[in-house]
This record gives structure tokens, sequence and C-alpha cells, in this order.
């Protein structure tokens, strides 16, 4: 019972002091915690039971509590069954336990105390509808992946479309002539030499048409047709034609630098988090779609989201047809 006492007035009790400006030190204030009488225990009607970490991830120990004045009584030094057995033994009569879900626990209660009402909190009861909706999400995922695998391959057909690449022949592009803007400045060159780059300005902006083509390309077909210049002034001169004439078509460089249209998945407790919620709540514009894929197109997942909300409703408020509940399961 005296670890119960340990952190109590080293926190919030050396804070409390120094406002008051009263001098004294932790270890005065844990030594004077530790002289004082612990409470007398009545009669036990109601008690919770729950861990209780001393070392977060390394050692946890078992707390009670009398539900009926809210108070700690008791800290056992571990969270085994058998520790909880012997603290029964000594304290017969209780009639309700309201608990932590631990098998350790469980096991103990039937083991001494038979007759009690074990009752689960509200905390527990939602962890338990978690683990089934986590079960749940884990058998439908062929389904859930076969649904997002055909998403994305509509998303990457969609994708090609608006590029073009499925419908447009590049020959016939190439021939439609394609009007050049007048320009009040000079073409930039890095050579003085003047080249008849210019003739083949419609034929460029007609290949710049076509998603994914490249510069290289380009120039090799013009010089097919009689340009005699420089590469590098080509290169100039192409994007002095995509820049002055607005084309916005991606060049294969910057095609291969978009990101492909991808769906990313959700694992199976995180969409067990957001079956019951509603969807403006959830932040994540791409996880808002998601839920709103899988409504959608699965039709059972509407049922489980008004089963999840009625019982989180019936925990919240207290009301509510359990038993009908289940039976509608």
């Amino acid at each position: 019972m005296s670890d119960i006492a340990i952190d109590m007035p080293t926190g919030s009790g050396h804070v409390l002091s120094e406002k008051l400006q009263i001098k004294v030190s932790r270890s005065t204030l844990t030594r004077l915690a530790h002289q004082q009488p612990l409470p007398d225990i009545n009669t036990l009607k109601i008690v919770g039971v729950d861990d209780w970490a001393f070392r977060k991830g390394v050692n946890y120990r078992t707390i009670l509590v009398d539900m009926e004045t809210s108070k700690p009584i008791d800290m056992l030094p571990t969270r085994d069954s058998e520790d909880l057995k012997a603290w029964l033994r000594d304290h017969p009569g209780i009639k309700i336990i309201t608990r932590h879900r631990a098998s350790s626990y469980s096991t103990a209660l039937d083991s001494i105390s038979p007759n009690t009402v074990q009752v689960a909190d509200p905390f527990h009861l939602l962890m338990n509808l978690s683990d089934a909706l986590n079960t749940f999400f884990k058998s439908i995922s062929p389904k859930i992946n076969k649904l997002i695998k055909a998403k994305t391959c509509e998303m990457l057909r969609d994708a090609g479309a608006v590029s073009g690449q499925d419908s447009v022949n590049k020959k016939e592009i190439a021939e439609i002539p394609v009007p050049v803007q007048k320009q009040d400045t000079l073409v930039p060159k890095s050579h003085p030499k003047r080249t008849n780059i210019e003739v083949f300005s419609n034929c460029i902006l007609s290949k710049m048409k076509i998603d994914g083509y490249t510069n290289m390309e380009i120039i090799n077909d013009i010089r097919k047709m009689g340009y005699t210049g420089r590469n590098t002034q080509a290169y100039q001169y192409l994007s002095f034609l995509k820049e002055t004439n607005g084309v916005t078509t991606l060049n294969y460089v910057e095609q291969r630098k978009q990101p492909i249209p991808y769906i990313k998945r959700l694992n199976s407790r995180k969409l067990a988090k957001y079956v019951g919620h509603s969807l403006n709540h959830v932040e994540d514009i791409d996880h808002r779609s998601y839920m709103e894929v899988l409504f959608d197109n699965i039709p059972i997942l509407k049922r489980v989201r008004r089963l999840v909300k009625r019982f989180k409703k019936m925990l919240k408020t207290g009301e509510g047809q359990i038993q009908e509940w289940i039976k509608s399961i």
C-alpha cells in the first residue's frame, strides 16, 4: 500500500509547495507522505481492478479501487492471478468487480469469487469492439484488396486517357499545322551563325503535343528534314517555343517525375477506427476518400457502421437495448 503515495507529493506536491513559498524538498514530502496513516478499508461491495504501470513497458502492478468512494485501497506487486487470488481471500463478500480484461484477473475471480458480478468498464468494452472490428476487416481483406486494385487500375487508365497516349497517332499529330505566335524578342542563340530552325516551328510544336516526347527525338526528326544547326541551339529554341506558345504537355523527363496514381491501403486497425466515425471528422483527405470508396462498394460496411454507432451511443448515454443490439448482429 505504501507504493500508492510514492509519486503523489513529489510531483504536484512539490509544485504546490513552491507556489505557496514553502521551502521543502521532494524527499521530505515523500517521507511525510509515508508517515501518514492509511485510511480504514470498510466493507467492500464494488471494487475496480486494473493494471498500473510502475515503469511503463517494464514493470506492471495491480491497483484496486473502492468504486463507491473512487479511492485506491491497495496495490499488488504484480498483475498475476495468484496475487489477486490472495487479496480476494482476505476480502470476501465483494458483490461487483469492474476489471481490466486481462485473463489473469478473470481467472482469479472465477476461482475465488465465482458469484461476484464481473463488469467491463467502457474503455475496455471499446477495446473489445476495436479487436472485433480488427478481426472483421482482416476477414474481408481479400475483397478490399481486390477493390483497391481495380480502382488503382481505373486511375491509371484515366491518367493514360488524359495524356492522350492511348488514342493519338504521332504521325497524324505531326502533320497538324500549329500557328506560331509572333514574338517581339529574338530567339536566344548560343552561336552567332544563324540557323534554319524557325522553318520547323510548326513541326516542333506538333510533336510537343504528345506527352512523353523527347527533345532529342524532335531534333533528330527535324535534322532529317533539313535542320543544319547545332543541338545546343535546337534545345534552346525548343524551350523558347514551349514557353512562348504555352505548351503544357510533359516531355519524357517531366513525365517520369510525375507520381504514379496509387491508392495507399489502410491497415485493419485504421479501418476499425474510422468505420464508426463521421467521415467529415476524418482529417486526412486520402483516408476519407479511401473510406468513401469502401462504403460505396462493400454494402456490409454500412450495416457495420450503424451497429458501431449504436454501440458507442449506448456506452455514452447508458441507455439502450443491448440484447436487441446483439440479436441484430
